[in-house]
């Protein structure tokens, strides 16, 4: 938190220097005139000026200030032209630490994004007797790097500001100048609504931003576990998928499958894990891997103590010969039903999207039709009517004879059966794409099955025509075949354990997710926000009951919206049907609350209001003098700097009746000469 202690204004003219300096204490001080146009404006702007927040002015660097800091000073009927401008401002933090800002106002624009800040007060400042650093603002990196003068505010305030959304899809600091708006009410466009002098930086629901952090409300941090989750949660999807995707990589080489693996994130243990068994595809049915491997084990045994001599197994590699040739005619067949059926899935695909565009146009014209209708295009045209531009007789959309009575549907009907069409067609679509995908899995093995027998027949051809004494490859290459076959097998079995071990620590990954997320409050507000928030409605409506607010007879109805966190009732922003003097009072209202509940309940309030002329639209004088003591019942807890005009004598004797306020009266002009 900061308070502000001295203002200090130096116009250098040719002929002389003109300015003021002003001394501000905890509680009220007035900057005070007897009549409007002295200047108490120009004193607030040069504060946002130095604190570099002169966009709630409605403008950026000289372009927000008053002519008077800039091109021409009028006093006793003369005009003096300003050469440069020097504004100091000393501030203190409430760790005790007290810095002055100085920032020129210079006809070279570069000159005027520099601010310099002195490690000290003014009076040590002008002595020479301070450390100097220098800062940018306004440009790129103000608000994060080291050099960035909002970022060096922000450390001083002893504020952490959060990362919020904005329209462009991005996060970006919830930046000094939308903060202040609702703690610094400027003169001319702060009350014509709540936060109404918030810069547009793109943030997303900025106003409710704002008030989450001036109430310190959990919810920011709540929103920012759930970001941070939803990052997770796409991190550990990713990583999920590319492991399962490896996983059926490597399986379908091997024509191997793991029949229920999850395709998406789920909590598992290792009894879960040891479920995940490999099976290896054959013609007919699936073979749990490690009963196959046994098969393949018995079969090397027996090749192993077989006598290899062609002349011995003649027969029996006869015998092989025509099984295999057999097989691999019904083998073949099978593929060539697995080709068939895909070709029947990608025409009947073909059909399907042919439909789909049909139905895709309609349910596009109808939608036109609907949209003509809701904004009363050809409104007051027969047709659009459902009447016949010729005859003038009712017609309906249908081909069917209208002297029957026929149930025709509605445009809203024809869209809704046109929709689900639309979603059955799509769902047909990707129902026909799975079964390709399966069919070309299964001709996958078959093609791998149809090669490994070609080459045991080519084999035994040789070996048949060999002589009786020669060994027959057929059986060696089979040996071979069969002990490479295990071994890729076993090494398949190893990586497998491995991803699924990756698996187990990704399930564990997720399931600290989930026990995470059911710790967030579903609507992310917490018990203490909801606290906070309801403290914020009462205190606000007894100001307002206290302001005499009557726009609406029944002030129980108003409600902080929990989507905007401001007033409203029955579901309308409070200030949207209220007089133009109770607008004032709701603006009085809710910035005192914010106030109140920030120092009652620990929120990141600065503690410091500015408030220029209070007194708007004629406001009742009772109703002003409640809101000026209720700022005084504040005493030192906080400090407010008003700029009132004291424009009648019943105004003068309340405010000289309030011990312990700091008048700055300008009896003539703000800036004079020194």
């Amino acid at each position: 938190m900061f308070w502000i202690n001295r203002l200090k204004t130096v116009i250098k003219t040719a002929e002389g220097n003109f300015g003021n300096d002003q001394r501000f204490f905890k509680g009220i001080n007035l900057i005070a005139s007897n009549t409007n146009t002295e200047g108490k404006s120009s004193c607030i702007e040069a504060i946002y000026y130095c604190l570099g927040l002169e966009e709630i002015l409605g403008g950026r660097n000289d372009k927000a200030l008053k002519p008077v800091f800039k091109s021409k000073i009028d006093y006793n009927g003369n005009t003096y032209v300003p050469i440069e401008t020097n504004i100091y401002l000393e501030i203190q933090n409430d760790m005790s630490k007290i810095i002055t800002i100085n920032r020129n106002v210079e006809k070279q624009q570069e000159h005027n994004l520099i601010i310099k800040v002195y490690d000290g007060n003014i009076e040590e400042t002008l002595e020479g007797k301070c450390n100097l650093s220098e800062y940018y603002i306004h440009s790129s990196g103000s608000a994060t790097s080291q050099k960035g003068f909002h970022a060096f505010l922000e450390k001083f305030i002893g504020w952490k500001l959060p990362e919020v959304p904005t329209y462009d899809d991005k996060d970006r600091k919830l930046y000094l100048q939308t903060i202040f708006p609702a703690m610094f009410i400027e003169q001319k466009r702060g009350w014509s609504g709540l936060l109404n002098t918030i810069p547009n930086f793109g943030v997303k629901d900025v106003k409710r931003k704002v008030i989450e952090y001036i109430l310190n409300l959990d919810i920011i941090e709540n929103e920012r576990l759930k970001i941070e989750q939803k990052i997770k949660e796409v991190e550990i999807k990713n990583k999920w998928t590319i492991i399962v995707n490896e996983m059926n990589s490597i399986l379908k080489n091997k024509c191997c499958t793991i029949p229920n693996l999850y395709e998406n994130p789920k909590v598992l243990d290792e009894n879960n894990m040891k479920m995940l068994s490999i099976f290896k595809q054959e013609q007919k049915e699936n073979i749990y891997i490690e009963k196959y491997i046994e098969q393949l084990e018995t079969e090397s045994d027996k090749l192993k103590q077989k006598d290899l001599k062609v002349g011995t197994n003649i027969e029996e590699l006869q015998i092989e010969l025509d099984n295999l040739k057999k097989d691999i005619l019904q083998d073949e067949e099978i593929l060539e039903t697995q080709n068939k059926q895909i070709h029947l899935e990608e025409d009947e695909i073909k059909v399907i999207m042919s439909n789909l565009e049909i139905i895709n146009k309609d349910l596009t014209n109808n939608k036109d039709l609907r949209k003509l209708k809701q904004l009363g295009a050809l409104k007051n045209t027969n047709i659009i009517n459902d009447i016949c531009p010729t005859c003038n007789q009712k017609i309906k959309d249908c081909l069917l004879p209208q002297v029957n009575n026929f149930n025709v549907m509605s445009i809203e009907e024809n869209i809704k059966h046109l929709q689900e069409q639309k979603n059955l067609l799509e769902y047909s679509i990707n129902a026909h794409k799975d079964n390709i995908k399966k069919y070309n899995e299964l001709a996958g093995v078959m093609k791998e099955t149809i090669i490994k027998k070609r080459r045991i027949i080519r084999n035994i051809i040789n070996d048949i025509y060999s002589t009786d004494t020669s060994i027959a490859e057929t059986y060696v290459y089979k040996k071979v075949a069969i002990d490479n076959e295990i071994d890729e097998l076993q090494k398949l079995i190893t990586l497998i354990e491995t991803y699924k071990k990756e698996l187990l620590n990704l399930s564990k990954e997720w399931e600290k997710l989930l026990e995470a997320r059911n710790k967030i409050p579903k609507d992310s507000f917490s018990e203490n926000d909801n606290m906070k928030i309801k403290k914020l409605r009462d205190d606000f409506i007894n100001f307002i009951k206290n302001y005499r607010y009557s726009s609406i007879d029944n002030l129980s109805e108003i409600e902080i919206s929990k989507e905007k966190l401001l007033p409203s009732v029955y579901g309308f922003d409070l200030t949207a049907d209220c007089s133009a003097s109770d607008n004032i009072r709701v603006i009085w209202a809710f910035t005192l609350a914010l106030l109140i509940n920030s120092l009652a309940l620990n929120g990141n309030h600065p503690n410091v209001l500015i408030i220029d002329e209070p007194d708007q639209q004629s406001i009742v004088a009772e109703d002003l003098y409640k809101f000026l003591e209720d700022l005084y019942k504040l005493n030192d807890k906080s400090q407010i700097i008003l700029g009132i005009t004291l424009k009648d004598e019943e105004l003068k004797k309340f405010v000289n009746k309030l011990e312990n306020i700091n008048i700055l009266l300008i009896e003539d002009k703000a800036m004079k000469p020194i």
